[in-house]
């Protein structure tokens, strides 16, 4: 009964971000095509341009041109998106029932309060699964229509490791709305994401190693995924990252309802 209403409540509520991501997506994947028709004059311009400039996006002078390599720059650009769309999931996780003023309503239900927000995450986490899903079926068949060759596992590689960032930044969401239930959604994710983006940045100009575990845009790397595999010291560290963020933010949670109900 919880888990039906709350997920169809957040089709109501992300179903634009959800239609915007998948759109984007399509373009990206598509322009591949575009790419390939121009190949010697895309090489020609990215190796005439600043390559530290290019690794912010994860692009590649000598690989662009080809499926994974292209992917690379489309699984950045693709985490920026679902990074601000998963931080901006958690906070409304974490806020929606006080903002709504429905906590009343729920707490007349024969349910636990700790399962209410269990509920909402489990409904959560089906969306961004069917939203990583949805990623992955449109570069199957976007790359099946070119020419060129590629590795299925590599893309279920890839977007396996997008998967585990959105659900990163969606339990850092939970815990930014449970500390401030009247947080601004999207202007908090996309001032959050800005700020990663920055030490991104930093780190690809002025490498310092200290700044790697604080920048999880660059936790993988699509062609060291595919050369070998997903790191499985940064997998441990993001699901680390992820059962920690989960559950201070319940507790957080929590804890704002015992306040409240004093």
């Amino acid at each position: 009964m919880i888990l039906k209403f709350e997920l169809s409540r957040m089709m109501k509520k992300n179903l634009i971000g959800y239609i915007s991501i998948t759109l984007i997506s399509i373009i990206l994947f598509l322009l591949f095509n575009v790419v390939i028709f121009n190949e010697s004059n895309i090489k020609n311009i990215l190796a005439n341009s600043n390559q530290k400039i290019l690794a912010i996006f994860d692009i590649n002078k000598d690989t662009f041109t080809t499926v994974i390599g292209y992917y690379g720059f489309i699984f950045k650009i693709l985490s920026i998106i679902c990074a601000i769309y998963s931080i901006n999931l958690g906070i409304e996780v974490a806020t929606f029932d006080k903002k709504n003023n429905i906590r009343d309503f729920l707490y007349s239900k024969p349910i636990k309060r700790k399962n209410i927000i269990l509920y909402r995450i489990l409904g959560a986490f089906i969306y961004i699964f069917s939203l990583t899903l949805i990623i992955f079926l449109l570069s199957i068949l976007l790359f099946s229509l070119t020419n060129c060759s590629y590795n299925v596992l590599d893309i279920i590689k890839i977007d396996l490791a997008l998967l585990l960032l959105m659900i990163m930044f969606f339990s850092l969401g939970i815990v930014i709305g449970g500390f401030n239930h009247q947080a601004h959604s999207w202007i908090i994710s996309v001032t959050t994401l800005l700020i990663f983006f920055i030490i991104h940045i930093v780190d690809i100009l002025v490498p310092f190693k200290f700044l790697y575990f604080i920048n999880p845009l660059s936790y993988f790397n699509v062609i060291s995924i595919t050369q070998t595999n997903i790191d499985l010291k940064i997998v441990l560290v993001t699901l680390f990252i992820i059962a920690f963020f989960l559950s201070f933010g319940i507790s957080v949670y929590e804890n704002k309802l015992n306040e409240e109900k004093k």
